[in-house]
């Protein structure tokens, strides 16, 4: 992944975060899009955070 690519992916999740902080489905996307960056201690603090918000929302789950 390039980098220019993963700065603007990674920013418009954390944007869609900061406009909406109980969004679970925005936390589960750049929980998941960390996981495949490699930063998973990262992606997985987004995946709980997902996961706290609405257990209902089976992805979060899945990308853990």
């Amino acid at each position: 992944m390039d980098g220019v690519g993963y700065e603007e992916a990674f920013n418009a999740y954390s944007r869609a975060i900061e406009l909406a902080l109980t969004n679970a489905p925005a936390f589960s996307n750049r929980g998941g899009f960390r996981a495949n960056a490699d930063e998973l201690d990262e992606g997985n603090e987004d995946l709980d955070k997902a996961i706290l918000l609405d257990p209902n929302y089976h992805q979060s789950f899945a990308a853990r």
